[in-house]
Order: structure tokens, then sequence, then C-alpha cells
């Protein structure tokens, strides 16, 4: 209701709740997304999915998974196209792994197959909102997943990957950032005081400047 985004766990619960109030069968998938390939990635259960049965086939559908697919995979092995955008899945006796595009943010998904309660992600989402090596603490990401196209914005950085991909730009002012968030992202912060505004305006520009410093 605020119109803030949030992260896997809040977005696909809120859409488990749609999808189960409009009659479909849904079950959570306890999930871990990896930056390399056959990597596992930290912490385990990073990512929770939506296993959705219709007519005995299952789909995985997924509203948290930043520029990953835009329409629900059927979760059969095989090539997945969807616009410009190439992904693959593949398969186990006990999972499922979801493989990005090749320009994607990450590099897979890995997906039990058993479903989970809602309850076993508490660990990982603590470990993930919490922690304080945990990189959602000093980035701000957010994306959009349009259907020929893919827009980002981490900290100062915005880009657009698709058919007409666009170099990287960095926004200069506070008040550009905040046009972006409301023209390409859809999020509102009119609620948000303009005393917070600046000031994780300002946080943005510091973590920005010690990634230059690192580089």
């Amino acid at each position: 209701t605020s119109k803030h985004g949030g992260l896997c766990y809040q977005l696909n619960y809120s859409l488990s709740l749609v999808l189960r109030a409009v009659g479909f069968d849904v079950a959570y998938l306890w999930g871990t997304v990896g930056k390399e390939h056959g990597v596992p990635g930290t912490p385990s259960g990073n990512h929770l999915g939506l296993l959705v049965t219709v007519n005995g086939r299952k789909w995985l559908v997924d509203a948290g998974l930043g520029d990953g697919p835009r329409e629900p995979v059927l979760l059969v092995p095989g090539t997945i196209r969807q616009g410009p955008f190439c992904y693959e899945l593949t398969e186990t006796p006990g999972s499922w792994t979801l493989i990005h595009d090749k320009r994607g943010t990450f590099a897979e998904v890995v997906f039990s197959k058993t479903p989970v309660e809602m309850h076993a992600f508490r660990h990982p989402a603590d470990e993930q909102i919490n922690a304080p090596d945990s990189s959602w603490l000093h980035t701000l990401a957010v994306m959009r997943r349009r259907e020929t196209e893919v827009h980002l914005l981490r900290g100062r950085v915005y880009e657009v990957i698709g058919e007409q991909s666009q170099p990287d730009h960095l926004v200069q002012s506070r008040q550009e950032w905040l046009d972006l968030l409301s023209a390409q992202f859809g999020l509102y912060l009119g609620n948000v005081s303009e005393r917070q505004q600046r000031d994780l305006w300002d946080r943005i520009c510091a973590d920005h400047n010690k990634w230059d410093e690192r580089q």
C-alpha cells in the first residue's frame, strides 16, 4: 500500500494472497539466488518463489526476481524466451534451476520442489534485512521488468537493458532521482518527508563515493 516496493518475501507473499483469492492453487517455493552458475548462493532461502498448479501443470510465478522473467514459467526443462531475453530451466529429482539471461543481475535461482510454509523464510529474510554485510543495506536497488526491456536503478546508476539498451547514466541530483522513481518505476515518495528524502539521497551519494574509492 505504500507503493515503496519490497523484497521477494513481501512481493510474492502479497501476490500469493491475490492468486488464492481468485481461486488458484498456490504454494511457496524455497529458492536460492546465486551470482555464479553452479555456486550456491547465500543465505540459503534468500528467495521466495510461487508454485501455481493449473490443470495439473506446474508454473513458477514470480514478482520478486527484479529483472527476471516477466511472465509465468512452465516448469518443464528447456529454453524460455520472453521478448529479447532468454532463460533456461533445468531439473533434477529434487529441484528446478532457472538460469537467467546472460545480461541479468544474477546467474540462476535454484528452487526446491518441496513446498514450504511461509515461516520457513523467517531466518533468511532476517539475515538479508538486518545483517551488517547485507547488500540490501548498502545499495538501493530498484528494478522494473517491462515487455521488451529492463529498467535498473542501483544507487545513482540508471540503466536500461533490452533491444535498445542504453549506456549507464549517473543520476546527478535528488530531483532527477525522484523523477526517475516516479516516471520509470512507478514508486511514490510523496508520503515520505522532505528530510527523509534528503537523508536517503545523501546516503546513496555516500555509498556511491565509497564504491568509487574501492575501484
